[in-house]
């Protein structure tokens, strides 16, 4: 088994003051938010209070392998900002999904934010806003979440 950084959540909610930050400083105010399930749920519902505006949660994953993509082809969004969040942009895989979809059902200003993610992520644009960087060419953590949690079992 990897070895894991255990985040807690104080160390979560620094991180999602550092995203605010950064959409403070782009003046960016998203009028909906799209958490992507589970990861993304916690900041979405966070920020979706923050900003005072409606979130939607679109459930997926594509870790181990099992892509599974919901049908949102019909959605159709009113709203011109939409800022898509999860708790880890790590491979890629996932936004390389979501984004480029969104795009094509609404023609607004799409952003994306997430509290952890990889080097190359920051710089070709997949991500817009996120608390931490790190490096998976030296950090090969298994980042754990407060809501990954199973102690209370």
């Amino acid at each position: 088994m990897n070895k894991q950084n255990r985040v807690g959540y104080t160390t979560i909610h620094a991180l999602y003051k550092q995203v605010l930050g950064q959409m403070i400083e782009d003046n960016y105010t998203p009028d909906r938010i799209i958490g992507l399930g589970r990861g993304g749920l916690d900041m979405a519902v966070k920020f979706s209070h923050h900003f005072k505006v409606p979130m939607d949660c679109l459930m997926m994953q594509t870790r181990d392998g099992n892509t599974v993509m919901p049908k949102y082809q019909d959605l159709a969004f009113k709203e011109t900002n939409i800022l898509i969040v999860d708790d880890i942009c790590d491979s890629g895989k996932t936004m390389r999904l979501v984004k480029p979809a969104y795009a094509d059902v609404f023609s607004g200003n799409l952003k994306v934010a997430v509290a952890y993610t990889d080097v190359p992520h920051t710089l070709d644009g997949l991500v817009d806003y996120y608390g931490s960087v790190i490096d998976r060419t030296t950090n090969h953590l298994w980042y754990v979440f407060p809501w990954e949690n199973t102690s209370w079992r």
